[in-house]
């Protein structure tokens, strides 16, 4: 079965509804501050148009070598891991 959700605009007000996972925010809060993660309102909104531009796809690509060394390393130390716990 499969569901889909509709939300037009107009109805939606906080890209973070508050409520759920409130005791989580609130936890992390003191260690993240109120950044992207867990902003919300006007400030998410101001943090999100600052950092989207970081993002794009076309300043990422030439990234995608390191990327996929780190990756390569960490499957090297997952691996290890791996060893020395299950084997």
């Amino acid at each position: 079965m499969i569901y889909v959700s509709i939300a037009l605009p107009n109805t939606i007000t906080d890209p973070k509804p508050r409520g759920f996972g409130d005791a989580a925010y609130n936890f992390l809060r003191p260690w993240l501050g109120d950044g992207l993660l867990l902003a919300c309102g006007k400030k998410w909104s101001r943090n999100r148009r600052l950092l989207t531009p970081a993002f794009h796809f076309d300043i990422l690509k030439q990234y995608v070598s390191v990327y996929n060394k780190a990756v390569d390393i960490l499957l090297v130390g997952i691996k290890s891991f791996i060893h020395l716990v299950f084997i």
